[in-house]
């Protein structure tokens, strides 16, 4: 089975606000930390974590609530 496309819009809405920061929040877990299944989508630099190297990736994307994304930010 093929790991989902890591995203920073989850919900594919096409906003980045709480409700995707809630599944990021989730799955953030620290370097080196093995994924959890059903956090590979987290996974923003494609590292095999969820740290706050993936963080910075999503919060440079994070636009609010009803305010398009950024398209030029991680799918």
């Amino acid at each position: 089975m093929l790991a989902p496309p890591a995203t920073v819009r989850v919900d594919l809405d096409g906003d980045v606000d709480q409700e995707d920061f809630g599944h990021f929040q989730a799955c953030l877990s620290g370097p080196d930390v093995q994924l959890v299944p059903g956090c590979e989508g987290a996974d923003l630099d494609s590292d095999g974590d969820v740290c706050q190297d993936d963080f910075g990736v999503f919060q440079a994307c994070m636009s609010g609530a009803n305010i398009p994304a950024d398209p030029n930010c991680a799918n």
